[in-house]
C-alpha cells in the first residue's frame, strides 16, 4: 500500500514540477503564431474538398489564377453554370471572376468524367500574390442533364444545385 502511494506522489510531483514547462512552451508557440512570427497555417498542407460526388482531385494556384481538376461522380451528366471562391470570415478574399471548363464546349460533363475548372485572377478581387495563402469556400453551381428522363430534354427546367467546400491553397 505504501509503495503505490509513493509512486503516485512521485508522479504528482513530476507533473507539478515540469508541467509549467509544457504550458510555457504552448504559450510561446501561440504567441509566435499570433504575432505572425511563426505561421502555423503555412505549415499545414493545401486542401480542397467539395463532396464525394463532385470531387476536387487536384488544384494549383498561381498569380494568374487558380485551376482545379474536378471529377463528376454524381451518376449523371452536369453543366457547370457558375464557379467562384468565396471569402471565409477573417479573410478579405473574394474571387468571382469568369470561369472556364476546358475541353467541354457544349458544357456537358458526363458521369465519372474529370474536368479542369479555371478561375482567372481579377486583380481587384482575387489578389493572388506569390507566397499568399488563399482560404475560402469553393462554390460550384450546376444543372443536371436530364436527357432520357421524363419531361423536357437538356437543362431546361432543372433546378440548379450548389456544392460548397473549404479551400486552402498557397499561391506559387
Amino acid at each position: 500500500m505504501m509503495a503505490a502511494r509513493t509512486k503516485a506522489q512521485a508522479a504528482m510531483e513530476f507533473m507539478v514540477t515540469y508541467g509549467w514547462v509544457f504550458i510555457a512552451g504552448l504559450v510561446i508557440v501561440a504567441s509566435l503564431n499570433y504575432f505572425g512570427i511563426m505561421r502555423i497555417d503555412r505549415m499545414l498542407p493545401d486542401s480542397c474538398f467539395l463532396s464525394n460526388d463532385l470531387r476536387c482531385d487536384a488544384f494549383n494556384a498561381k498569380a494568374d489564377g487558380i485551376t482545379f481538376y474536378i471529377v463528376n461522380n454524381l451518376g449523371f451528366g452536369i453543366k457547370v453554370e457558375d464557379a467562384y471562391i468565396e471569402s471565409v470570415e477573417g479573410t478579405n478574399y473574394d474571387c468571382r471572376s469568369a470561369f472556364a471548363t476546358e475541353g467541354f464546349p457544349d458544357g456537358l460533363i458526363n458521369n465519372n468524367q474529370g474536368f479542369t475548372l479555371s478561375l482567372p485572377a481579377d486583380p481587384l478581387l482575387c489578389n493572388l500574390e506569390s507566397g499568399r495563402i488563399v482560404k475560402g469556400d469553393l462554390v460550384i453551381t450546376y444543372h443536371i442533364d436530364n436527357t432520357g428522363m421524363e419531361g423536357p430534354s437538356g437543362y431546361q427546367g432543372t433546378t440548379p444545385h450548389t456544392v460548397r467546400g473549404p479551400l486552402k491553397v498557397g499561391v506559387a
